[in-house]
């Protein structure tokens, strides 16, 4: 069984053959989980697998404003066996925004007005 995660710490779960997965988040704590499906033509044949990564291991972008955390993807530091997956957390101000997303991929936004609150 891994360590406890701390605040911004991330774990990649990879089921490969199949695992057995239980969570206990704390009062008070706060989770983020996204399932992604991997290329199953390769992965079904590997063991399950974990990777714990600190908060402090993801380099922070900071322009204009907004900060910007790669996690997997081009720049990101997890590898995943999914292809064309890009997980960052962007922060922003209070400044006028747009984004122009490729237009041939999938995207899923989470926006959360967060004041003084932490995420």
């Amino acid at each position: 069984m891994g360590k406890p995660l701390e605040a911004g710490d991330v774990q990649i779960i990879r089921a490969g053959k199949g695992i057995s997965h239980a969570e206990h988040i704390e009062k008070g704590g706060v989770i983020f989980q996204i399932w992604v499906d991997p290329d199953l033509s390769k992965t079904l044949q590997q063991e399950a697998s974990y990777d714990d990564y600190k908060a402090t291991d993801f380099k922070v972008t900071e322009t204009d404003g907004t900060s910007i955390i790669h996690y997997a993807g081009e720049k990101g530091l997890i590898h995943l066996n999914t292809p064309g997956v890009d997980i960052r957390r962007i922060r922003m101000t209070d400044i006028p925004f747009t984004w122009a997303g490729d237009k041939n991929a999938i995207h899923s936004l989470c926006h959360r007005r967060l004041g003084n609150a932490g995420w």
